[in-house]
């Protein structure tokens, strides 16, 4: 009886702290309207507007990503995405297009592997 009591207690006090004060529903709202593309607007104003920018090649001055960002800010201003308070805390991350290292490249017509370093 006592071990439910408690149990109870501590159910209460996280639910207060995990749903009310850790803003649960808003930020799953937030994740939904990025991740599951609920904000339509902001990834269609994305896409148009850094279509210009995605095809570009970059230079020594300007990376891809300093690009996309860029685009990801802009997107977000024109669609009033980032008046969303958690705005702030989405970053757009752009993997390198390609890599490689001695005797392996990631391009699809190379299929050669030198496996000399195992």
């Amino acid at each position: 009886a006592e071990l439910s009591q408690m149990r109870r207690t501590v159910n209460r006090h996280m639910c207060e702290l995990v749903v009310n004060r850790g803003q649960l529903i808003r930020q799953l709202k937030a994740l939904k309207d990025v991740f599951f593309l609920a904000r339509g607007e902001f990834w269609q104003t994305f896409v148009e507007d850094g279509a210009s920018t995605f095809f570009r090649e970059p230079t020594f001055s300007k990376s891809a990503r300093t690009l996309a960002e860029r685009a990801f800010a802009g997107a977000a201003a024109s669609s009033g995405f980032d008046a969303d308070p958690f705005f702030d805390r989405f970053t757009l991350y752009l993997d390198e297009p390609a890599f490689g290292f001695q005797g392996f490249s990631s391009s699809p017509t190379s299929t050669s592997v030198d496996a000399s370093w195992q």
